[in-house]
């Protein structure tokens, strides 16, 4: 599997490196599915990568927020399967802490990138941030305004 010419992270390490406070299942996927748990951190490194490159802020649960996780999920079902990708993106968002607006709208983003993956397979990552930039403007992401949950476009 390959990250395509255009990825913008370094050396992807080893799988002793880069994981940080991973939830229950997130850690049973990791050991399950070690191969597969590489690209999903390296995927998670690019969408990083190409968020602080194209928004300045909007970090937590803005529109940046949303970008990085479509990001995240589209170079995921590219690179290991829409059903492992949904998986460990599903994962992710099983910690007991975060707020019910901030999980409402990561699993939505989840699914668009996802989605805009699954309906072009096998695009380069910037053709993936680009298309998210655009959906985003369309609204057809969602992000936390005044407390709620709402599409990008609002």
């Amino acid at each position: 599997m390959s990250l395509g010419a255009d990825r913008e992270v370094g050396d992807v390490g080893t799988l002793e490196t880069g994981w940080y406070s991973l939830t229950a299942e997130e850690e049973r996927l990791v050991r399950a599915y070690p191969y597969e748990a590489n690209s999903v951190r390296v995927c998670k490194e690019v969408a990083e990568s190409l968020m602080t490159s194209r928004f300045s802020s909007g970090f937590s649960d803005g529109k940046a927020d949303a970008f990085r996780h479509a990001m995240w999920n589209a170079c995921m079902t590219r690179e290991i399967g829409v059903a492992l990708a949904s998986d460990f993106a599903t994962a992710h968002e099983q910690d007991p802490n975060q707020k019910a607006t901030s999980k409402e709208m990561d699993l939505y983003n989840n699914w668009r990138g996802r989605k805009i993956a699954t309906d072009a397979p096998n695009q380069v990552n910037t053709w993936y941030a680009n298309t998210i930039v655009t959906q985003i403007g369309q609204g057809y992401l969602k992000y936390i305004k005044d407390g709620k949950v709402v599409y990008t476009n609002q």
